[in-house]
């Protein structure tokens, strides 16, 4: 009775938070439709030059974002399309719609700016006779500072500089186009709104807090979609310490059809970043959910081809009604993983080679399954794993290796201090079926 009271006491504190989950994911993680503009209740990514914003449940007249010391109201991005920018004007947000005006911002573009100016094309000209004394400039900042109050465009104050620069003419072409480049992104901020999907969730995440995410960039996390053959109508089973980005990238390429099944080791799973892709409740619904502690006894029901009763059953010979929802998703998912799944993907911090010997078994024959990790040396364990008992052919431990490019005429090259050479280690592979040998295998006989 005290074993049992026990056990039902643990088992009460996981439905208890599994009801919590469902009822929070209700509402927070899917949208009744998928739209490509802006609505109110929906998850925002925003960007600007150097930072990422995430915006959940989206209200007029409520949502806001901290720019420097201001805050800045979102009311105006109501029915905005995703890939659109605005302009920071005060403490509201204006469309963009000047296509120069955003060029100009990337490139520096001389004849946006300039109109007209010509500009000295002498090849020999450098800058190795401009000082930096801070007396160039005759504007002084109050005369700045009153045109931007006085409601100057951002492109009036730069050409406004440029005229009043003594050592503009002075300069090569390339130090005008940087020198653009750095006073518009001073004086002119934009707002980007991102497209929910992966590419841009993973980009932000990386760039923002990439230990939340374990690293996982967005080249590494295309590369686990394709070796592990991600596509829709199939069952995957994902164990995913990134907080629901590999999960939902899974589910993405799902598109509504197939099981995505998802291992947490915890009371509820953690699927924060899910809510940012703004599924639909079919999208969604893919998702199940299994406990890692209900995972030994799927295996033993494995090795002793045995099948699980479900919840009709256990109600005819019990007479037990259970009216929990959670308790019946965790029965349904347990029959589904015995059905053996077609992927198998494994991303944390810990327990690797535990996790391989423990959910290979629940991946069918000749299907595919990849393991990231942040070190080499645990994948070098489950890789001599792999190859010792014969469990799987094909078997890679891969690095990527990515780097970005600054492409303008005359000077396109690498960008500097991009430190992103690599981030982690990928071990993948197709699983086999070993059979036992009875009997030793005689060598070929030439009876010729």
């Amino acid at each position: 009775q005290y074993q049992r009271r026990v056990r039902g006491r643990s088992w009460l504190v996981m439905d208890m938070a599994g009801r919590s989950f469902l009822s929070s994911t209700k509402n927070n993680f899917h949208v009744a439709e998928r739209k490509n503009v802006v609505s109110v209740g929906i998850n925002l990514l925003l960007s600007t030059t150097n930072r990422f914003y995430f915006i959940r449940n989206f209200q007029k007249g409520k949502s806001e974002i901290r720019i420097g010391r201001k805050r800045v109201s979102l009311s105006a991005l109501e029915g905005a399309n995703f890939n659109t920018f605005w302009q920071v004007v005060g403490t509201t947000l204006r469309h963009v719609q000047d296509v120069n005006l955003l060029k100009a911002l990337v490139s520096g573009d001389l004849k946006i700016i300039q109109k007209g100016r010509e500009t000295l094309e002498d090849k020999e000209k450098d800058n190795r006779t401009i000082n930096d004394t801070n007396t160039a400039q005759k504007l002084s900042f109050t005369e700045i500072k009153s045109m931007q109050t006085s409601g100057r465009t951002p492109l009036e104050i730069v050409q406004a500089l440029i005229s009043n620069s003594e050592t503009w003419d002075k300069k090569t072409d390339m130090s005008k186009q940087k020198y653009i480049k750095k006073k518009l992104e001073k004086h002119l901020i934009i707002v980007q709104i991102l497209s929910p999907n992966t590419l841009s969730i993973c980009d932000a995440f990386f760039n923002r807090e990439p230990e939340r995410i374990l690293h996982l960039r967005y080249d590494y996390l295309s590369r686990i979609m394709s070796l592990t053959n991600i596509r829709s109508g199939i069952q995957a089973i994902v164990i995913d310490k990134t907080r629901g980005l590999v999960v939902g990238s899974v589910a993405e390429r799902m598109g509504g059809n197939g099981r995505l099944i998802h291992i947490f080791d915890r009371q509820t799973p953690i699927i924060e970043l899910v809510r940012f892709y703004n599924f639909t409740s079919l999208e969604f619904d893919v998702i199940k959910y299994y406990p890692l502690s209900k995972i030994p006894e799927i295996l033993d029901l494995l090795k002793e081809d045995k099948t699980i009763m479900t919840e009709a059953q256990i109600e005819q010979t019990t007479g037990e009604i259970n009216p929990d929802p959670w308790n019946q998703i965790i029965q349904s998912t347990r029959s589904q993983l015995l059905e053996l799944s077609d992927s198998l993907i494994i991303v944390t911090d810990s327990d690797w080679l535990e996790l391989v010997k423990m959910f290979l078994p629940l991946l069918a024959p000749g299907c595919s399954f990849a393991i990231f990790s942040e070190y080499i040396e645990p994948l070098s364990e489950c890789y001599n794993y792999l190859l010792k008992n014969h469990l799987a052919i094909n078997v890679e431990l891969s690095e990527q290796w990515l780097r970005k490019y600054q492409v303008f005429p005359n000077r396109t090259h690498p960008e500097m201090g991009e430190g992103i050479a690599d981030a982690g280690f990928i071990l993948s592979g197709i699983k086999v079926l070993v059979e036992e040998i009875t009997s030793p295998v005689q060598p070929a006989t030439n009876n010729s």
